[in-house]
């Protein structure tokens, strides 16, 4: 038994289906109980897959201001767009990383906020169809990048397995995530499982509340914190693999542990 949802736009449609998904899968398992929690954990995770293909674009974009000087016949013709592309997704870091010191990370994260509330505008006019909530400049930004993501197959896909012993949920995201952005995920995690260990939970939240380097991260020790109130040990139950694309995988039991 399985299901593949794909991600373009999150709107109410798109949660509703995930939520109607879950509710099916989850029926006379203990896990119906805890439908919501399981759902906010999902819906972290595709927030956090749409945050990083926009970051993608915005790299891809501000690559290409540098280079379009020194690359002028790829420029004219056309492919430098891809060429940058396809050293963001080759898989390696030396290269990768040799690309993105030329980048003013600050400037991206702010342009990256902005970003996601253009986005998170354009999700409310999609549901609610009101011509008032984005200018005509923020609306053009958003489907000029969306139509970027399309023509690269950059998209966010939730898939659903279900086994004799486990609910299997893994949200694949189109864009390769940054070597700096993984480490920096996994010593949150790390982080707020030695808080954990010591009986500091709340101080670990209170101590990190400040995302100013555009929250990396810290989304997922919250998605921690709801596993083990579920009973489930993070290490076990939630994995991020970093690759050409970025997967997390969500491993439910269907006997409760």
């Amino acid at each position: 038994m399985n299901t593949k949802i794909e991600i373009y736009t999150y709107t109410n449609r798109s949660v509703a289906i995930i939520q109607e998904t879950l509710k099916k899968y989850f029926l006379n398992t203990w896990l119906e109980n805890y439908q919501n929690e399981i759902f906010h954990i999902c819906d972290e995770l595709i927030k956090n897959a749409i945050k990083s293909n926009y970051k993608l674009v915005l790299l891809i974009f501000e690559l290409k201001e540098i280079y379009k000087k020194s690359l002028q016949e790829l420029e004219q013709s056309g492919e430098l767009f891809e060429w940058i592309k396809e050293i963001l997704f080759s898989g390696e870091n030396i290269l990768i990383n040799h690309n993105i010191k030329k980048i003013n990370s600050e400037k991206i994260s702010e342009k990256l906020k902005k970003l996601m509330y253009f986005e998170k505008s354009f999700i409310e006019f999609k549901n609610y169809h009101s011509k008032d909530m984005l200018k005509k400049k923020e609306i053009y930004l958003i489907l000029t990048i969306k139509k970027i993501l399309k023509k690269f197959q950059i998209f966010t896909k939730l898939e659903i397995y279900k086994n004799p012993e486990f609910i299997h949920i893994m949200i694949q995201n189109g864009a390769p995530i940054l070597e700096e952005d993984f480490f920096r995920i996994i010593e949150k995690r790390k982080k707020f499982s030695e808080y954990v260990k010591q009986q500091k939970k709340e101080e670990f939240f209170i101590e990190n509340i400040d995302t100013s380097g555009g929250g990396h991260g810290l989304g997922y020790p919250l998605i921690d914190a709801l596993l083990l109130d579920l009973g489930l040990k993070p290490e076990e139950h939630l994995y991020l693999v970093s690759a050409k694309r970025t997967m997390i995988l969500l491993n439910l039991p269907l006997k409760r542990i």
